[in-house]
């Protein structure tokens, strides 16, 4: 939080978007994905970065830790509405 901390007092807002996608769902979206997996530095294939992320002991964010949340869930129909309203508050500054 430390980063976030920094660039609050630099004057920038705040947004996070939390994925709240089932496992089951993600793993079968990364055995179909066709995307480079030049990407990584640390790992060697998607199901590598899913079991790292699933063994982590990270929490879904609380509304406290940015100016703005965003969840796009199980739904994908999230995702316009997120990226609409992410859209505007950058049009608003």
């Amino acid at each position: 939080m430390d980063v976030l901390d920094y660039f609050r007092r630099k004057g920038f807002i705040t947004s996070l978007v939390y994925l709240d996608i089932p496992d089951d769902v993600l793993y079968l979206r990364i055995t179909e994905s066709q995307r480079s997996k030049d990407i990584f530095r640390s790992a060697s294939t998607f199901e590598d970065v899913l079991a790292r992320q699933q063994k982590s002991e990270a929490s879904a964010p609380k509304i406290s830790e940015a100016d703005h949340l965003f969840v796009v869930s199980r739904n994908e129909e999230d995702v316009p509405m997120v990226i609409k309203k992410s859209t505007e508050i950058t049009e608003l500054m």
